[in-house]
C-alpha cells in the first residue's frame, strides 16, 4: 500500500486518513463520465472528500461534520478548489436523510426521490487533530493537559465530560465505563473517581483524571496492556457525551433510504462497539423480509506499512456493503 503523507494545514494540526485508498476505491467502484453523488459523513480535514472529488470532475460530495473549529479551514479550502461540487453541512450525520433532502431541494430538484446517492463513507471515532488539540479534552496524554470537554461540537450546550465525572454516582459511572469502554476495571475506576472528588473537589483537567484512572488499576495490568490504561475510560466518556452509538445506529438505518441500488456504504470502525452496530445494519430487511444490503467485499484491515506509519490505524476495520434492489 502507498503510504499517505501527513499534511499540515492552517490549524496547526495534522490527520492521516485511515484506509483512504481502500475506502475510496470501494466507494467509487469505477470512474465514469456520469455524474455521481457521495456523502462524507465525517469530513474532518477533508481527506476522503478531496480524494473522491479529485478522481473525476463528475463527482460531487456532500460533507457532514459537527466540529466547526476543526473543519472550517478545510471546508473553505475545498470550496475554493472544487466550487459547487463540494457542499458542507454543519450537523450530526444522524440527520443524513434531511441533509440529502435539503441538498436535493436546493440544487437538484430534478431527482424524484432521495435515493440518488452513489455512496456513503464513514470514518468513525475521534480524529488525530481532535486528540492532538489539548483544548478539546479528548486526550489522556499528560503532555496534552486540557479541560474535560470531549464534545464533538463545542458550539452545543450539551453536557461535557467534567459534568459526568463530577456528578454521577459510582454505579452510574461503572455502567458507562463498562458499557462504552468495555473496561474490566470499571468499578475500581468509578470508585476512585468518586473518592477523588470527595477528597479534592471536582475534576477540571484531563491529566488529573488520567492519573486517578492509572492509580485505580493494579500495576500488573499496566505492564500487560498494549495501550494506555486510561484509553477505555476516555473512550467511554467520549461516546457517552456525544451519544455516538445511538447516532451511528440512526444513520445506518437512514442510509438504505438514500443510497441507490448498487451504491456502496463504507464504514471504518475502530472498536467492537462500532463494528457490531455496523454489522447489524447488514441484517436490515424491508417489510417483505427482503435484505436491503449485501456484503460487497470481505473486511479490509490496514497494511503493516500503514500501521507503522500511522499507529492509530492499528485497530481500524473497513466494511463495505452494497445496496440491493429491494425497496425499503
Amino acid at each position: 500500500m502507498i503510504r499517505i503523507a501527513c499534511r499540515k494545514y492552517s490549524t496547526g494540526f495534522s490527520h492521516v486518513p485511515v484506509l483512504l485508498n481502500e475506502s475510496t476505491n470501494a466507494l467509487v467502484q469505477k470512474d465514469t463520465n456520469k455524474q455521481k453523488f457521495f456523502i462524507d459523513c465525517t469530513f474532518g480535514m477533508g481527506g476522503y472528500s478531496e480524494k473522491i472529488l479529485s478522481r473525476s470532475t463528475e463527482h460531487n460530495v456532500i460533507a457532514i461534520d459537527l466540529d466547526v473549529k476543526a473543519t472550517q479551514p478545510h471546508v473553505d479550502r475545498l470550496k475554493l478548489k472544487y466550487g459547487q461540487r463540494f457542499n458542507f453541512f454543519h450537523s450530526n450525520y444522524s440527520e443524513i436523510r434531511s441533509i440529502v433532502e435539503t441538498f436535493k431541494n436546493q440544487n437538484y430538484s430534478k431527482f424524484e426521490s432521495l435515493n440518488f446517492i452513489d455512496g456513503v463513507v464513514m470514518d468513525l471515532g475521534v480524529s488525530s487533530m481532535q486528540l492532538d488539540d489539548a483544548s478539546r479534552g479528548f486526550s489522556f496524554r499528560t503532555d496534552r493537559d486540557g479541560p474535560l470537554d470531549m464534545r464533538m461540537d463545542q458550539t452545543s450546550s450539551s453536557s461535557i465530560a467534567a459534568d459526568i465525572v463530577n456528578s454521577l454516582s459510582v454505579d452510574q459511572l461503572t455502567k458507562i465505563i463498562d458499557e462504552f469502554g468495555e473496561e474490566k476495571h470499571g468499578k475500581r475506576i468509578a470508585v476512585a473517581i468518586c473518592r477523588y472528588r470527595e477528597q479534592h473537589g471536582p475534576f477540571t483537567s484531563t491529566s488529573t483524571l488520567t492519573q486517578v484512572i492509572k492509580d485505580a488499576i493494579p500495576l500488573k495490568f499496566h505492564k500487560t496492556s498494549t495501550s494506555n490504561v486510561a484509553t477505555r475510560t476516555f473512550q467511554a466518556l467520549r461516546i457517552f457525551v456525544n451519544d455516538e452509538l445511538n447516532h451511528l445506529s440512526k444513520t445506518l438505518k437512514q442510509c438504505s433510504q438514500i443510497i441507490k441500488t448498487g451504491g456502496r456504504l463504507c464504514c471504518v470502525s475502530f472498536h467492537s462497539l462500532e463494528d457490531n452496530i455496523v454489522m447489524s445494519s447488514l441484517k436490515l430487511k424491508n417489510n417483505n423480509n427482503k435484505p436491503l444490503w449485501k456484503v460487497a467485499t470481505k473486511e479490509i484491515l490496514p497494511s503493516k506499512d500503514e500501521v507503522e506509519s500511522n499507529p492509530r490505524s492499528r485497530t481500524a476495520k473497513l466494511r463495505v456493503f452494497e445496496r440491493t434492489n429491494h425497496e425499503v
